[in-house]
């Protein structure tokens, strides 16, 4: 994370990129480090102004033998946490691309669901591209 929030910055000045145009993307685990990396704490989600994720989406499934993904109830809770620093910044794109569609949106629905007995009512995931049915609104 350190590693991020010292060079993001300080890539875009030396090359003249927009700090307001970076987007995190990742396939496979790397699809689960963008949002498990890229939603990590309030400063480093202010890095991006999108996210794209390939393939496995972040606290849908336990991934044994790890620190970071097992248990899944430790996990999914995380991955919760994380998921709702979209949510704060309504500018944040997020697309996912998930062979979890289904697993993916029972997530979101949880968590729209325990915002909404919370009287918050922001959706936290928009919709996933899923193979082969395409696009899924959640």
């Amino acid at each position: 994370m350190a590693y991020a929030k010292k060079n993001v910055p300080r890539i875009c000045e030396e090359f003249s990129g927009d700090p307001e145009a970076v987007v995190v993307c990742g396939f496979s685990r790397g699809a689960i480090g963008v949002n498990f990396i890229g939603l990590h704490d309030e400063e480093i989600a202010k890095l991006w102004c999108g996210f794209l994720t390939h393939d496995h989406y972040d606290g849908v499934r336990e991934w044994r033998g790890t620190d970071w993904g097992t248990p899944l109830v430790d996990y999914r809770a995380g991955a919760a946490e994380r998921l709702r620093r979209i949510v704060a910044d309504p500018g944040i794109y997020n697309e996912v691309q998930t062979c979890e569609v289904q697993e993916a949106g029972q997530l979101c629905k949880s968590l729209q669901e325990d915002d909404q007995k919370a009287e918050d009512t922001a959706p936290v995931c928009v919709g996933f591209f899923g193979r082969p049915k395409g696009f899924h609104l959640f």
